[in-house]
Formats: structure tokens, C-alpha cells, sequence
């Protein structure tokens, strides 16, 4: 079987990818199948039952965090005699620790974010609004700010979880928990939770054309990062 993991910071170029492989394999006429818990087999069931009919198949698991030590364990012993096209995505990057679990010899296609946003997002904390409001005006001009938003909004969900509860964050790497907890330091108490909600309004204003969401996400800086 062949295998493609295409995962990364970068949402809407994973969404692209998968729309790619989908609509070849669509002009093919392949079979695709998409695995999720409510299909109510094991990752191994649904791979091999599959594969026993046609080559002609896509296998579609949307989130690699479904699968098990165990299956992973399988894939990697048994791939060689699977047939069809296996994709892999993960809304996230995939560390290195559950790659090398993968077979050997698989197509990778991490899709990785601008440099830029992620120098916004670790300068987001207080007492830092010239250089955020720097950064965010060279944003506007390549980015969607829709985009900004939610990967903001996802950025200080994770710096309230590691500021409550660390230990339960889903992140294998080390180094990236403790660079937010670092961060979230830097938060008085309440903060987090006053900015996570401003974000869930300002939202709801752009969307209802109450406001613009750069004059809004220039507010939310200039006035809440004080």
C-alpha cells in the first residue's frame, strides 16, 4: 500500500492537498473510504478488508490520533501486503516520534505556516503591542485574516490548558509545552480567559459586518495587551 501523510500547522494548504488527491482519485473512478469510529471496525479490519477487493482504493483516516500504538505497529508490519492508497492527514504537526512508527518509505507533505505568523503568535502577551501591531499590519497584506484569528484563538486556548493543566496537553514535544508555559507566564490571572472571549466576540462582529476584523484585531492589541 502507499502511503501519504500530509499534516502541518497551515489548515486551509492540508485542506487543498487532500481536495487534490480526492478529486484525481474521483476522476479515476477509485473507490474512497473514509475511516472514522463510527464505521465500527479497527483500523486493521477496515485496511484489509478493503484491500482484498481492488487496488483501484483510497483509504482516507483525517486524523492520525485515532490510531493506536497497536495499529500503527500493524501498518508498519503490514503494508507490504495491503493494496490501494492510504492518506493520512493531521490538522497539526506530526512529530518525529510517531513517523518513524510509520512504514518506511512514505510520501510526506508537511504544510507549514509563514515564518511571520508564528513570530505574531509567541509575541502575543502583554506589554509587547508595538511589535504586535507591526507584525500584524505585514500579515494583513498576504494573509486572510479569518485565518489569524483562529489560529490566535487556538494559540491562547493552548497557553490557558498549559497555564491550568500542562500535563494533559496532546503535544509529544517537550519543548513546545514548555515554550508555552513560558509565554503563559507572562499572562496575569484572568487574562487569558478576558482575551479568549473578546476573540469569541470579535468573531461574531466581523462576521456580522459590525466592524472590520483588522480594526477589531487592532483594538483587541492595543487595548488588551496593555
Amino acid at each position: 500500500m502507499k502511503i501519504i501523510l500530509i499534516h502541518g500547522e497551515d489548515s486551509p494548504a492540508i485542506i487543498n492537498k487532500l481536495d487534490g488527491y480526492l478529486t484525481k482519485a474521483k476522476s479515476k473512478n477509485w473507490l474512497i473510504e473514509k475511516f472514522n469510529l463510527s464505521v465500527g471496525l479497527t483500523m486493521a479490519e477496515f485496511l484489509s478488508i478493503g484491500s482484498l477487493f481492488t487496488e483501484k482504493r483510497l483509504f482516507l483516516i483525517e486524523n492520525v490520533n485515532l490510531l493506536s500504538p497497536t495499529d500503527l505497529t500493524w501498518l508498519k508490519k503490514n503494508n507490504d501486503n495491503l493494496k490501494g492508497y492510504l492518506i493520512l492527514v493531521n490538522d497539526g504537526t506530526i512529530g518525529t516520534k510517531i513517523i518513524k512508527q510509520l512504514p518506511n518509505g512514505i510520501k510526506i507533505e508537511e504544510q507549514k505556516l509563514p515564518r511571520l505568523i508564528f513570530t505574531f503568535l509567541d509575541a502575543f502577551y502583554p506589554k509587547n503591542t508595538a511589535k504586535l501591531a507591526k507584525i500584524l499590519k505585514e500579515l494583513e497584506k498576504n494573509e486572510p485574516l479569518e485565518f489569524i484569528l483562529a489560529l490566535l484563538a487556538r494559540h491562547l486556548r493552548d497557553l490557558y490548558w498549559v497555564k491550568k493543566a500542562g500535563q494533559s496537553l496532546p503535544y509529544a514535544e517537550h519543548w513546545r509545552i514548555g515554550k508555552l508555559n513560558r509565554q503563559a507566564k507572562l499572562y496575569k490571572a484572568g487574562q487569558l480567559e478576558s482575551l479568549i472571549a473578546t476573540l469569541a466576540d470579535a468573531d461574531i462582529a466581523a462576521k456580522t459586518s459590525q466592524a472590520t476584523l483588522s480594526d477589531l484585531l487592532d483594538q483587541i492589541v492595543l487595548t488588551q495587551l496593555e
